[in-house]
């Protein structure tokens, strides 16, 4: 095939036009075609006197008479205009963002093998409600009739169709927002066994794991809590006959708290295990530590003498430094801690000689670390 200009294969001396247009980025459109209709006829009319010699221009603008090759012209022109502007369409239509029909939307799609969907005109939703105890599938396709008029006022029916099978089921005849059965119960716990409390909690399946003697973890939003499971009763559930009941001593809770029921997940075992070990050593102050945390640093400066409180044990230290909550002080634990039982009391040198301590009034609750 010639790869020449077109220019070079015209040898009348008339001047040859691009054959495609320039299309700077950005078009909505793409104009493939460099001539459109007017400058197609202008062209062809140019051509007319050397592709016909006898033909009379000048008869021909002044309408003497009906003038064949103006009209055959015109006619060929109006053919071209057409064509090109098929070209110019086939062109837009060949990209996503010139693109303007949905099928060639659809055709570019599944060149990347994403498939679209059809479509439709209008879509809207439909509640199936099923006689009672009753249960069945509607297929895709299931034609509904609703009833509209139009501009005049005249009846009009419209048909939707579903698009997907749907299962219809007499249970979903009504809906509720989701949390409609939230239990507003608090699980009550006291360490006294004379306080009025809660001694036990039914949960909603049979679970297996859980024996007398093991320690039942409760894992709340805050944190969790352990208590010395009594007994374990399985099949309680009249309708199911699947369910568990677990039960521990009145008066076995470290302390006294409320907790909602709906918030609330018994850990069995062998997680029960884990979550207790977890627990515990984030409720440590291990052996010879000489840093821990305290709720009100602000209250104690580097130098001051402080007393630390757990149980039976205390002892003095001194604060050497204070960093943001932590305090580093001149001796570690004798023993290991436990954080939540352990106080640091702000106090005053008595005498260096017995080194005793005169605690103050301030009182710093320690919290766990973590």
């Amino acid at each position: 095939m010639a790869t020449e200009p077109l220019h070079a294969l015209l040898d009348d001396g008339f001047e040859a036009l691009a054959v495609a247009a320039r299309n700077r980025a950005g078009l909505e459109r793409i104009a493939y075609s460099a001539d459109d209709l007017a400058s197609l006829r202008a062209r062809l009319r140019q051509r007319l006197p050397a592709a016909l010699p006898p033909w009379n221009a000048t008869l021909a603008a002044e309408g003497a008479g009906p003038d064949f090759a103006t009209l055959l012209s015109d006619l060929f022109a109006l053919m071209a205009a057409n064509l090109a502007a098929h070209a110019d369409h086939r062109a837009s239509e060949g990209f996503i963002r010139t693109a303007q029909e949905r099928r060639s939307l659809m055709d570019l799609a599944a060149l990347v093998d994403l498939p679209l969907g059809p479509g439709a005109s209008a879509t809207t939703l439909q509640a199936f409600i099923a006689k009672p105890g009753t249960e069945g599938a509607l297929p895709a396709g299931f034609q509904l009739s609703a009833a509209t008029t139009d501009g005049a006022g005249r009846r009009q029916d419209l048909i939707f169709e579903t698009l997907a099978p749907l299962a219809v089921h007499a249970s979903r005849n009504s809906l509720r927002v989701a949390g409609w059965n939230r239990s507003a119960r608090l699980l009550r716990l006291r360490r006294a066994a004379s306080d009025a409390q809660d001694s036990s909690a039914l949960l909603d399946a049979d679970y297996t794991g859980l024996r007398a003697g093991t320690p039942l973890v409760l894992l709340a939003p805050d944190g969790r809590r352990a208590l010395p499971l009594a007994a374990a009763d399985t099949g309680l559930d009249a309708a199911t006959g699947e369910a568990t009941r677990v039960r521990w001593a009145p008066g076995s809770a470290a302390s006294d708290e409320d907790l909602p029921l709906a918030d609330l997940v018994i850990e069995g075992r062998p997680r029960q295990v884990a979550a207790l070990a977890e627990a515990a050593a984030a409720d440590e102050w291990p052996l010879g530590q000489q840093r821990v945390a305290v709720a009100q640093p602000g209250a104690f400066n580097t130098g001051t003498v402080v007393l630390v409180q757990s149980g039976a044990l205390r002892f003095a230290a001194k604060v050497l430094a204070r960093n943001g909550t932590q305090l580093t002080l001149n001796r570690g634990a004798p023993v290991a801690l436990r954080r939540s039982a352990t106080e640091v009391l702000a106090g005053a040198w008595c005498g260096q000689t017995s080194q005793s301590i005169r605690p103050g009034t301030h009182v710093l609750p320690r919290t766990p670390a973590g």
